[in-house]
């Protein structure tokens, strides 16, 4: 199968998943975020072959998009140089985005700890700044969702009662 059939299967799914969202009131309250666990550079090391021609790891350089839940629509933050291979502008730290994530499903980064081996950890570790170039501006807040982002009114758990949720590639429709 070529890759342009498999990214229009994709585009296409995902396309749906966004426009069902919207079309039900529920895209403002659910993040969606689609990634990977690395980037993709331009070019392979080693003999390229008809049947092994895939693109090396990149870890410096990665792509996620992003949709709902208090993501700026049409938004691009960071860039490339044109090999695509090291950042030029606004890089983004896993650190950061996980504290942007967690800041959009209404948690405080800076207070969430896990215990592993009897020691507490932060996930975003002693850094992590939220990304607010991609946060939607309204009422006074950066997000939607939560006013996690005001100064003044650091919160754990959402001030609005609906539920959040993350979407997976393959949602499961209720009837």
């Amino acid at each position: 199968m070529s890759i342009r059939c498999l990214c229009r299967e994709t585009d296409q799914a995902c396309a749906g998943l966004i426009q069902d969202l919207k079309q039900r009131g529920m895209l403002e309250d659910t993040l969606i975020l689609w990634g990977g666990e690395f980037g993709r550079t331009n070019y392979s090391q080693g003999k390229l072959t008809p049947t092994d021609y895939g693109r090396d790891h990149h870890p410096r350089c990665f792509t996620v998009w992003a949709a709902g839940g208090g993501i700026k629509p049409g938004s691009k933050y960071g860039e490339t140089d044109p090999f695509g291979y090291n950042i030029v502008a606004d890089p983004v730290h896993v650190h950061d985005f996980h504290a942007t994530v967690l800041s959009l499903l209404g948690i405080d980064h800076e207070r969430l700890t896990y215990k592993h081996q009897g020691r507490y950890y932060h996930l975003t570790d002693v850094a992590g700044k939220v990304v607010k170039g991609i946060l939607v501006w309204i009422r006074g807040t950066w997000s939607l969702i939560t006013g996690l982002m005001c100064e003044a009114r650091p919160y754990l758990t959402p001030p609005r009662s609906r539920s959040r949720s993350i979407a997976a590639a393959t949602p499961s429709v209720a009837p």
